[in-house]
Parts: C-alpha cells; structure tokens; sequence
C-alpha cells in the first residue's frame, strides 16, 4: 500500500512541541519506507518488520538515522522512536 498523502509528528525535547510534516508511506508486506522533505531535501527511511506490526528502519540518503514504527494490525497510526546525527526524539504517522 502505498499512502501519499501521510502526516508526520516529530517530537524532540520536552520543550520543543511537535513538527507537522507531509509525508509518503509505503507498506510492501514486510517492508516499509517513510519519505518525506525537510530544509536539506528528501529524506528516506526504509526498513523491514521484525514482528507483525513492528518496523526497524535506517536512513542512510541524507542523515545517519534509525528508527522504530510500531502499528497495530489495520490501524491508521504508526508511532515509535528515532536517532538522527545524535539526536533523540519520537514521531507520530498518520496514515492517508
């Protein structure tokens, strides 16, 4: 499936409030891909499920980047966590 017109929440900080960021998903069976822009250009995440509904992704294009995406089964939201060139934070997909 592939979900075009995707919202993403990125949260850093705990003063720091949450970014809005259009986005892309795609979901292939057990692989995943995010992509999205930000100031520097596309950014992709991609990765595979490592239980049902349970994603780990890395993002070697523009950043050095990991990251989990958990989503229960036919649910519109993935949340989880990332690291990002030393940076810590959590992000929110809904998916559309």
């Amino acid at each position: 499936m592939i979900y075009k017109n995707s919202t993403m929440w990125t949260y850093y900080g705990s003063d720091e409030g949450a970014t809005e960021i259009a986005c892309e998903v795609r979901i292939d069976g057990d692989e995943i891909s995010v992509s999205y822009l930000d100031d520097g250009g596309p950014v992709v995440y991609t990765g595979r499920a490592v239980g049902v509904g349970h994603f780990r992704l890395e993002c070697t294009n523009r950043v050095k980047g990991r990251a989990t995406l958990h989503r229960f089964d036919d649910d519109d939201v993935l949340e989880g966590s990332w690291i990002e060139d030393g940076y810590e934070g959590m992000w929110r997909i809904q998916i559309d």
